[in-house]
């Protein structure tokens, strides 16, 4: 079954800022309308997608649609997030594991709330994207030193000391480690976010042409960084972190995509 999560995202972000903010133009509602399509023929479950995206084919009519609901936009929002909650959150994906959790916890435990449940459903999600997100950013990162140095461009490339320690002691422990899954055949992929933006800011003739400026990148991979960390401690990402990680993803693939 091919994967939706990404175009379901991106309508439901669409949606939320069509519903909220007011603000509908030409190129947002081809952008809707394009994917809509696409979800409709394609998507194979069609009883369950949002009612609001089966009846209405634009976003003027979405904007309508959730503005009769309510009008206050934070209920809006909570609509909207509930439409597509079951779609995104991807059950299906972990099915079997929440069975096995649901089994412990109904004959041994019974110790972990529902509410936390929810909450542990809501963040694969989260996790997904910030894959998603990172390993998009390694790629394109990976091909324009590619493009520029050729296939040994890692020792061609100003890479900090301190980068270079921290990729050190990543591959010791996964060495100490050997049951552990391989990072990945570069060492981009020993590298996170904070230390992907040193990578580009060192090597910023590489990729001044492919973002506005050094803060502008500085910023959204900082922000991503605080929210994969809430991630990796097992703390929960609010919808506010949650939209903050939609916008700056989005964002991010416009610049790295043109």
């Amino acid at each position: 079954m091919p994967d939706f999560r990404i175009p379901l995202e991106t309508l439901k972000n669409q949606i939320t800022e069509a519903s909220t903010y007011d603000r509908v133009d030409d190129k947002m509602n081809k952008e809707y309308e394009k994917i809509r399509n696409e979800i409709l023929t394609q998507y194979p479950e069609k009883d369950k997608l949002p009612i609001s995206l089966k009846t209405c084919s634009t976003l003027s009519q979405i904007r309508n649609y959730f503005q009769g609901k309510s009008k206050q936009y934070e209920t809006r929002r909570e609509l909207i997030r509930k439409e597509f909650e079951d779609l995104l959150y991807f059950e299906n994906g972990i099915s079997d594991f929440e069975k096995a959790v649901d089994e412990i916890e109904r004959k041994r435990l019974n110790i972990l709330p529902d509410e936390v449940k929810k909450k542990g459903k809501e963040m694969t999600g989260v996790y997904y994207v910030l894959y998603c997100i990172e390993n998009s950013l390694r790629i394109f990162i990976e091909k324009k030193f590619k493009e520029k140095f050729g296939d040994n461009y890692f020792e061609k490339i100003a890479i900090p000391t301190s980068i270079r320690k921290s990729i050190q002691i990543r591959k010791d422990q996964e060495a100490i480690n050997a049951w552990l899954c391989i990072r990945g055949d570069s060492d981009l992929f020993y590298m996170d976010f904070k230390e992907l933006g040193d990578l580009i800011s060192n090597n910023w003739d590489t990729f001044k042409d492919s973002f506005p400026d050094q803060a502008w990148l500085k910023s959204k991979l900082d922000e991503l960084g605080s929210c994969r960390n809430l991630v990796a401690h097992n703390s929960y990402v609010g919808e506010h972190e949650r939209d903050v990680i939609n916008v700056n993803y989005k964002s991010i693939v416009k610049q790295i995509s043109k």
